[in-house]
């Protein structure tokens, strides 16, 4: 019998080093090829704390992230599901806090690489019941 232990999410922050990626400001690009090397294209880093994200507290963000019209259709919100989960997994990070205000200053080379921490929501809305399944109350 396998032990169901091993399925179960650590709420112990992990220390991770986030790599952000910087504009190469000759060749203005993030792309490190072996010119760019050759001018001042590099990556900075930033030590943070981060806890795992539950399967339930998961499916709590996705569902935040989505709504439904009278009609059935869905609209996901990527930006809402990041947010959500960022707030929930960084516990410990140089600018303090994880909250709306901060995401909503930060720019693009923090943000995308903030944004790999998430997770991907393992179903995905293009895979969801069908809204012809779903019975209006």
């Amino acid at each position: 019998m396998t032990d169901y232990h091993k399925y179960m999410v650590s709420q112990a922050p992990i220390e991770t080093e986030l790599v952000i990626p910087v504009l190469c400001s000759k060749c203005n690009s993030f792309d490190m090829t072996s010119e760019c090397l050759r001018h001042d294209s590099h990556n900075d880093t930033i030590l943070i704390k981060v806890r795992s994200l539950p399967w339930s507290l998961m499916r709590q963000k996705l569902s935040l992230a989505m709504a439904f019209s009278d009609d059935g259709q869905y609209h996901y919100d990527v930006d809402t599901y990041n947010r959500e989960c960022l707030k929930y997994m960084i516990v410990e990070a140089p600018w303090g806090k994880t909250d709306d205000v901060f995401l909503s200053q930060i720019d693009v080379n923090l943000g995308s690489a903030l944004e790999l921490l998430v997770p991907r929501p393992s179903s995905s809305p293009a895979t969801a019941v069908s809204p012809d399944i779903i019975k209006k109350g």
